[in-house]
């Protein structure tokens, strides 16, 4: 791990993207719609293009939060997806999944994050969830998908030591259904490669990348 990087931030952001694929990471029961970070409507598409490289968000579909309800201010070309995730109150994490993910994982994730902004508590979204996902209203990935979160614009929350925890790294993560680290052979966890969610239909592997990107200037 990169000394730069304090375990507290590396392991809140590891629980946080946990929390952008399956809604893994619980803030407490909740019974009152929770607040969010705001942004203007342009920031929030510049920010969520801003999670992949122009060639994978130019094209995408652009969705945005409006009243604690995500819906489509962009519709794109590519089948790719891009959005401001925010898998705590006090986050922002820009997101771009390619077609497969923009199926399966992001419907999940919107649905997570709709249901905690409407004040459902832990156990009624996870019940929810699980609910959707048993009547095929919400489907787990056929294959490999992707999603990138490569954006230097990321606000991230540590709750328990109520801190901006800040950026991490430039990173894309291959969501790999029932993937362990012993089946791709990784024998340990490293600061540039970890799997995510080992064993579960929502298994990822979290890869760093070399450079950040910037949202435009637009």
């Amino acid at each position: 791990m990169s000394p730069s990087i304090s375990t507290w931030a590396f392991s809140t952001w590891a629980l946080l993207l946990f929390c952008i694929s399956f809604g893994s990471y619980s803030a407490g029961a909740q019974t009152k719609s929770a607040s969010y970070v705001r942004l203007s409507e342009s920031d929030e598409i510049r920010f969520a293009r801003s999670a992949a490289p122009a060639e994978v968000s130019r094209d995408a579909t652009i969705w945005v939060l409006r009243d604690s309800v995500y819906e489509i201010a962009v519709k794109g070309s590519n089948n790719n997806a891009c959005v401001v995730s925010r898998s705590m109150p006090e986050s922002i994490e820009p997101v771009c999944y390619d077609p497969e993910a923009a199926r399966t994982i992001l419907p999940w994730e919107i649905r997570y994050m709709e249901l905690r902004l409407q004040g459902a508590s832990d156990e009624e979204r996870e019940r929810k969830l699980a609910e959707e996902v048993g009547k095929g209203e919400l489907v787990m990935p056929s294959r490999t998908a992707m999603s990138y979160m490569m954006s230097s614009s990321p606000h991230l929350f540590d709750p328990e030591s109520g801190r901006d925890a800040g950026n991490w790294k430039p990173h894309i993560m291959l969501y790999m259904p029932g993937a362990t680290s012993e089946s791709i052979g990784l024998s340990e966890t490293t600061s540039s490669i970890m799997v995510a969610r080992p064993g579960t239909p929502m298994s990822h592997l979290i890869i760093v990348v070399p450079e950040f990107i910037d949202p435009s200037s637009d």
